[in-house]
């Protein structure tokens, strides 16, 4: 029987848990998304590719090396900046929302691909950031030698267009932040990013940043949150593979 590769994505995308027509409103989103490139469609699918790899039914990309902790969904556009644990920023990996334990090879197959389908660049190009992407992977594992952590890109160590992205990041502000998204200052702006949600959710919402608050201090982390009153909740729609997924943005 033929494979019904947008039945299988309707599935995994099935609305569950959260507000329904949010999460409705987010599916439609993202098959639209899905048929804009190639690209788009390697982002929202990673459960496909894990699958395809894992079952082996792409010839020479058989999930056969050693299982280990991976990021899942790695690809080009899944990097980014943000402030590390000791508040200075920093250019890495940014989206852990598929993490889990898997053939430690399958990131690498992912972002590769990712570089093979990028669009509006030459193939040639494409199939050389691929190549450079491996071969810079393969180096860094030998150079390792099992050490942790990596140590991230930051400002006195980037370079480049890296080195560029980190300091006009750090010349953002907070309040800056704040008044794209909340411009009343106590209220999330009516937006095609975002979308009101019922009390009952705002309650549930509340309540776990309140436990997770609290869960952070028992750890002892190194910079907790201080919590603070929660203004106001809205479902928040943004990227491909995440779209559709429980999201919520507070203000505090």
């Amino acid at each position: 029987m033929a494979r019904d590769v947008v039945a299988e994505i309707i599935e995994y995308n099935r609305p569950g848990e959260g507000p329904v027509e949010a999460r409705a409103e987010a599916l439609r989103r993202k098959l639209e998304a899905l048929a804009n490139t190639p690209f788009q469609f390697l982002r929202g699918t990673f459960h496909l590719m894990a699958c395809d790899v894992l079952q082996s039914r792409v010839s020479l990309a058989q999930g056969t090396a050693p299982a280990g902790l991976i990021v899942g969904d790695l690809h080009l556009e899944n990097f980014g900046v943000y402030r590390g644990q000791s508040g200075a920023l920093v250019f890495d990996v940014n989206d852990f929302d598929d993490v889990g334990c898997g053939p430690v090879d399958l990131d690498l197959k992912r972002l590769c691909t990712s570089a093979l389908l990028l669009p509006g660049i030459d193939p040639r190009l494409r199939l050389e950031a691929a190549v450079a992407i491996a071969q810079a992977w393969a180096s860094e594992l030998e150079k390792m030698g099992g050490r942790f952590p990596i140590l991230p890109w930051t400002q006195d160590k980037a370079e480049g267009g890296v080195a560029d992205l980190l300091r006009e990041r750090g010349r953002r502000k907070q309040e800056e932040l704040i008044e794209k998204v909340a411009p009343a200052g106590d209220r999330i702006a009516d937006s095609e990013k975002f979308a009101r949600v019922d009390p009952q959710w705002v309650d549930r919402v509340r309540a776990a940043f309140e436990e997770y608050v609290e869960h952070l201090k028992q750890l002892k982390a190194p910079d907790p949150p201080k919590g603070g009153e929660v203004l106001d909740v809205a479902y928040r729609f943004k990227g491909t593979g995440s779209l559709g997924r429980v999201r919520f943005t507070l203000l505090v």
